[in-house]
């Protein structure tokens, strides 16, 4: 069953249904999801997502060379790395999401009590997918997490978010098309993204996983904390 038909996942704020929605259906003017049949991810049926999260139970020596296969087949892969951390007790803890999200290696859930001192993932920049005449294009930045550091417990942190690259034609509230164009960003997840994350679940024959929607326009300042909550208690449950 695809991921991103209805389907309970646990966020900060309770029990919701990852949605999806038709780009047309959405105030956003980016033409890439529409021009190549996408849907994109909802947060509250209502607010694009810009990041998704998915804690599996796979170990992450299992996770990092099978899902980085496969981001190659669907996208190519333009740079990867492993990235190591260390936690400093001093370092201020940004509360509003931003990349990396968590902090690199997730080393940030030491400040809701996560038993973390050094964290790792493997970092994948794909390379330009959803290419068109005029230079639009989509990029996804994945990261692959060793959640064992994290929660003494075998498993992985899979993060994705997109931006898409693209020039539009400029539209004036309430509508209103003017005859000139302007290049912009725009940062999403789509099910052309998810899809992957599907295939390592179906090759791995349908692991203990859970999915996490984060949205960075009007998130709140303690809304980052309680999605960790989430995603720490989430963990204490992974069989």
């Amino acid at each position: 069953m695809s991921l991103v038909c209805p389907l309970l996942i646990t966020i900060a704020t309770g029990d919701t249904r990852l949605q999806s929605a038709a780009p047309q259906d959405l105030s956003i003017q980016d033409s890439i999801p529409r021009r190549a049949g996408e849907r994109v991810i909802l947060f509250n049926k209502r607010l694009e997502a810009d990041w998704v999260v998915a804690l599996t139970n796979l170990p992450y020596e299992e996770t990092r060379p099978k899902i980085r296969d496969l981001i190659d087949q669907a996208f190519g892969i333009a740079s990867e790395n492993e990235i190591k951390a260390r936690v400093d007790v001093n370092r201020p803890f940004e509360r509003r999401p931003q990349e990396p999200l968590f902090g690199d290696g997730a080393i940030d859930f030491h400040a809701i009590g996560a038993p973390v001192s050094e964290g790792r993932e493997w970092r994948i920049q794909t390379k330009p997918y959803n290419k068109s005449w005029r230079n639009n294009y989509s990029q996804s930045g994945w990261r692959i997490i060793d959640g064992g550091r994290l929660f003494a417990k075998a498993c992985s942190l899979i993060v994705v978010s997109r931006i898409d690259r693209s020039r539009e034609w400029v539209v004036m509230h309430p509508g209103i098309p003017l005859p000139f164009t302007a290049s912009g960003e725009t940062r999403l997840v789509t099910d052309s993204e998810i899809k992957v994350i599907e295939r390592l679940l179906t090759n791995e024959g349908q692991p203990t996983t859970r999915y996490f929607v984060v949205p960075d326009r009007y998130f709140s300042t303690n809304a980052l904390v309680e999605v960790m909550t989430a995603i720490t208690n989430a963990a204490k449950e992974l069989p």
